[in-house]
């Protein structure tokens, strides 16, 4: 069975993005977003939009989510019922 990647449209905090995208996308990988859908780039170039990215994308924290798993029988269910896949 494939693995559904979790998204966001970012259309849904254009303001936050226009008025700082490196915290906006930052907070949204913070929550377990894995990918987003832009709605404007707010005058950035591609290559600013991409070292964004590559940023936010890379301090996803997946070590958390393991060591509340590790701790904790609820979470541990919870995560095995949603068939999510953590490793």
């Amino acid at each position: 069975m494939s693995r559904f990647k979790l998204g966001l449209q970012l259309y849904s905090v254009r303001d936050f993005m226009e008025q700082d995208m490196e915290a906006t996308l930052k907070a949204v990988s913070e929550m377990g977003y894995e990918c987003v859908e832009f709605a404007g780039y707010f005058g950035k170039t591609a290559e600013e939009v991409k070292a964004l990215m590559d940023a936010a994308m890379d301090e996803t924290d997946a070590d958390k989510a393991k060591e509340l798993m590790a701790e904790n029988e609820e979470v541990r269910t919870l995560v095995k019922d949603l068939g999510l896949d953590i490793k």
